[in-house]
């Protein structure tokens, strides 16, 4: 994430997981999990990574392709994300604009 670029890790090994443990319970139960491969893709909004989407595989290896895929899903979750920020900011500007209205309609009334 603080790169902002993609990272496909088509192999993890045994030296990974190891590095990756915070202790030896934590080893026991990501050997558990038996991940084989990985991939995590930044989310942009505005020209900012705003989070990220994880892929964990434990029963194939991620390929270019895979990430090539992974980098579009991510592109188009980032502008649901855009979406939805700019439908809640034009929600906010329209109730700003109905109480200014009728604060104004209340005004003209009393005189």
């Amino acid at each position: 994430m603080r790169t902002g670029t993609s990272e496909l890790v088509p192999f993890v090994s045994e030296q990974m997981l190891e590095q990756a443990a915070l202790s030896e319970e934590h080893l026991r139960m990501i050997r558990e999990l038996g991940i084989m491969s990985f991939m995590c893709v930044p989310l942009r909004s505005r020209g900012e990574v705003v989070g990220t989407i994880t892929f964990v595989a434990s029963d194939r290896w991620f390929s270019q392709h895979d990430l090539t895929q992974a980098e579009e899903l991510a592109y188009r979750a980032s502008i649901a994300i855009e979406n939805a920020r700019l439908y809640s900011a034009a929600q906010a500007a329209n109730r700003a604009k109905d109480e200014f209205l009728a604060t104004l309609r209340t005004s003209c009334v009393r005189q």
